[in-house]
């Protein structure tokens, strides 16, 4: 009877090690290029996203005074990229993000 048991647990954690491997988080792999084509983890990958110009450095709220600028709140960040994988997006531009603001 031990030796059921243990040959069952053994091929449990073999299972749930073979579906862990599948279990690819997608954003820490690179998109690749083929000649013409973009692939993600060997899947063809088109980039489609809106501009979020906000991102980084944002108007919109209120100025912070010690740093002399204006950042975004961590739930709008959260919340924009939410929406864009909800409607299909692959990718977000935010062009802003390369902003100096001179503080280190």
């Amino acid at each position: 009877m031990k030796f059921s048991a243990s040959l069952a647990f053994t091929l449990a954690a073999a299972a749930a090690a073979v579906a862990a491997a599948d279990d690819v988080d997608l954003r820490d792999l690179p998109v690749t290029r083929e000649g013409t084509h973009l692939y993600l983890n060997g899947t063809e990958w088109k980039a489609v996203g809106p501009n979020v110009y906000w991102l980084a450095l944002d108007e919109n709220v209120p100025f912070y005074e010690p740093k002399n600028i204006s950042y975004p709140h961590p739930d709008r960040v959260t919340e924009v990229m939410r929406i864009v994988k909800a409607m299909g997006g692959t990718m977000i531009r935010a062009h802003t993000i390369g902003s100096n603001t001179g503080s280190p």
